[in-house]
């Protein structure tokens, strides 16, 4: 089985750590971090990797329109709306793909600035849960940046 950033049961497999070999799960606590700190070591952590491709998923329990209007304001176009909010539990589901070179780090510093304010009850933050995929052509890294208190890291290596 050819694993690979756009196999959503590889990737949940991964995240569910049902993989027993070839992986390494990393967390890292950010409790200790004033609020900017946080979101820079985030970023510092993630854009060190070089990548042939990236996925970022967003979990949303927000209005849609709001998701966008900043996809938007920097220019991301390619993305995919996988399932709408409903306004109950399930959350809503967009993607978007990266190719090597497209991330844009002001982008991601935003809407990660936005989803870490949110547990902090700051103005203007989304009720958003973020997983960024990376495939390079050694391994395949999956961070779950699951609120301000920290993310988790598992790596697959090929």
């Amino acid at each position: 089985m050819l694993k690979t950033i756009t196999d959503d049961s590889f990737l949940k497999k991964l995240f569910n750590r049902k993989y027993k070999t070839n992986i390494v799960v990393r967390g890292c606590d950010l409790e200790r971090l004033p609020f900017a700190k946080k979101v820079e070591y985030a970023i510092y952590r993630i854009s060190g990797f070089h990548f042939d491709k990236a996925r970022l998923t967003i979990q949303y329990w927000d209005d849609i329109n709001r998701i966008t209007s900043i996809f938007k304001k920097y220019n991301i176009c390619d993305y995919k709306i996988q399932r709408d909010y409903n306004g109950k539990s399930t959350p809503g589901l967009i993607d978007i793909y990266f190719e090597k070179g497209d991330f844009n780090n002001d982008f991601f510093r935003d809407i990660l600035t936005k989803h870490y304010g949110y547990e902090l009850a700051k103005n203007d933050m989304l009720s958003v849960c973020l997983f960024y995929a990376i495939e390079t052509e050694t391994e395949i890294i999956l961070f779950h940046l699951y609120d301000d208190r920290g993310f988790r890291e598992y790596s697959y290596v090929f």
